[in-house]
This record gives C-alpha cells, sequence and structure tokens, in this order.
C-alpha cells in the first residue's frame, strides 16, 4: 500500500473524536473528511489524506487515495 499522502502518521487519530479539523489539515495539504452518508468521489489522488468518521465523529479509518 502507498503512503504518499503520510497516512501512517495519521493512524494515531482512530479512536479519536475529530473536535478541530483545521489543525489536521495543515498537517495535510491536501484532506478529505468523509462521514455517513457523504457522497464522495471516485477519483483516486494518492496525495490525499481520506479521513472516514462515524455519526458521532469518531475517526474509523486513514487512507490516501
Amino acid at each position: 500500500m502507498s503512503d504518499t499522502c503520510d497516512a501512517r502518521s495519521q493512524r494515531g487519530l482512530v479512536g479519536d473524536v475529530i473536535t478541530d479539523r483545521a489543525a489536521i489539515a495543515v498537517a495535510a495539504p491536501k484532506v478529505r473528511f468523509i462521514g455517513p452518508g457523504d457522497s464522495v468521489t471516485m477519483d483516486n489522488q494518492p496525495d490525499r489524506l481520506n479521513i472516514e468518521l462515524d455519526a458521532q465523529g469518531v475517526v474509523t479509518r486513514v487512507y490516501c487515495g
């Protein structure tokens, strides 16, 4: 698995509630937050950090794409 977006360094977020999205955005120039039911494009951008959230804002997955 490629880590061109530096997702490995953000995996510690899994299980945390995201309260300050701006701080994460600074760490990753291209970041996309994906919540339940959100529409997302299927384009793959290897340098984009994707952060999946559950309904309570808890990070469930972090990956490039």
